[in-house]
């Protein structure tokens, strides 16, 4: 029960470090960065869709996602279309971590800029995936 419950906290906050990227975006607010110089760099790159979808709004999705299928587990709800819930979070978790991984890359190989709050988003999605693996 620990390991979804600190689930359960990472994803709550991935969805405001998300959404502090979405809201500082349509505002046109900078953000301000310790790490990198620019985060505005990062996040208005054209790195910043997949599929045009902005990925501050895909972390959102994400992260709501994650929660609902840990308080699903939480009340005790374990499959959905005969599909455990903890195996849709797992493979929920490997597709977030992995795009965490190469989002990272680009900042680090492409763009030579970083940004703290993609940082801190992708450390939460490893955190949520390392859980999810432990859960299991």
């Amino acid at each position: 029960m620990f390991l979804y419950l600190a689930i359960l906290f990472f994803a709550v906050s991935g969805f405001f470090v998300s959404r502090y990227i979405y809201t500082s975006k349509k505002k046109n607010k900078p953000l301000g960065c310790i790490v990198g110089k620019d985060c505005d760099i990062v996040i208005r790159s054209k790195y910043s869709t997949m599929f045009g979808i902005p990925n501050e709004v895909l972390g959102m999705v994400y992260n709501i996602c994650v929660a609902i299928g840990v308080l699903l587990i939480l009340s005790g709800i374990t499959t959905l279309l005969g599909i455990p819930v903890p195996t849709l979070l797992l493979i929920a978790g490997a597709g977030a971590a992995t795009m965490s991984l190469v989002l990272v890359g680009i900042q680090l190989l492409i763009l030579h800029e970083w940004c703290d709050y993609c940082l801190l988003s992708a450390l939460i999605n490893f955190a949520i995936f390392g859980l999810e693996f432990f859960a299991l």
